[in-house]
């Protein structure tokens, strides 16, 4: 009787040992997982090809975004859950309201003249006093996102806001360019003003330029893939995050708008009233 209950304890902790031992091995597998998932988005983050979604011809894969296709790979094969344990979220939607605007203002030196071209483009103001650059972000917040993508129309709504950011900008773009050539005419007429204050005009007004060139490709981009998948609309199915069109035509004509919208706005980012934006 005593060799039975020996024998029985001893069962009983080899398989406690080998339960121990499975638990571990899991959570060690589960880590490594984890640290894959890690990898993957964060590549998708600074990648070229981070936020293209996976582009399909008639159900064949195009090739396109290794990264996001691994991760489907593994969240197909360990469960979605798993991505959701770790919280990550790359593309959120910057929350932009209808707010009320006031008159900023006035300049009443050279100086502020010049430092005021840049005030909404380099320069971060109070959403209150930011009416051009706040709403152009307000229209764009939701440009293309996944319910616009599927939904022929939220594309339509999507390509007018599109439009109303580019008529808001033409606004912009005529109040600096005037400005700018009103400081010019100072400038050359006035041969008082120290060169600091002329290299100092040079730059910003070069910057605001810039700017306005750069911001009227980004919405352009925006629009111009919108009306593609809108002309398209009967011709293809998206489903986060893949879309499979019915031609390779309209797939590789969708992936290099993609592309252009996406370099377009990295180029916004680099001024800090829009690192927000996400599309």
């Amino acid at each position: 009787m005593l060799a039975v209950v020996l024998a029985i304890n001893i069962l009983g902790n080899i398989s406690g040992a080998n339960a121990q031992y499975e638990q571990s091995d899991s959570e060690r597998q589960k880590k490594i997982i984890i640290d894959r998932i890690h990898k993957y988005h964060e590549m998708r983050a600074t990648s070229p090809q981070g936020r293209e979604p996976l582009v399909y011809v008639n159900g064949r894969p195009l090739g396109n975004n290794p990264q996001l296709r691994a991760q489907i790979d593994i969240e197909r094969t360990y469960g979605k859950e798993i991505s959701k344990l770790i919280g990550y979220d790359i593309d959120t939607e910057p929350t932009i309201p209808q707010i009320q605007f006031y008159k900023a203002e006035e300049a009443h030196t050279l100086g502020q003249r010049v430092d005021k071209l840049l005030h909404g483009v380099t320069v971060i103001l109070p959403p209150q006093y930011d009416m051009y650059g706040y709403e152009i972000r307000r229209y764009m917040s939701s440009i293309a996102g996944e319910e616009v993508l599927s939904d022929p129309h939220r594309l339509a709504k999507e390509v007018a806001n599109s439009q109303r950011a580019e008529i808001i900008l033409e606004h912009w773009d005529k109040i600096i360019r005037a400005e700018i050539k009103e400081i010019e005419t100072i400038l050359e007429t006035d041969e008082t003003v120290d060169p600091t204050m002329r290299n100092n005009f040079k730059f910003k007004s070069g910057k605001a330029k810039a700017f306005l060139i750069e911001a009227d490709s980004w919405i352009s981009n925006n629009k111009k893939m919108l009306e593609m998948l809108f002309d398209a609309r009967n011709k293809y199915e998206y489903i986060e995050p893949r879309i499979n069109f019915a031609s390779e035509e309209d797939a590789k004509k969708f992936l290099n708008l993609f592309r252009a919208r996406q370099k377009s706005l990295e180029i916004m980012h680099e001024y800090p009233p829009f690192r927000a934006m996400i599309y």
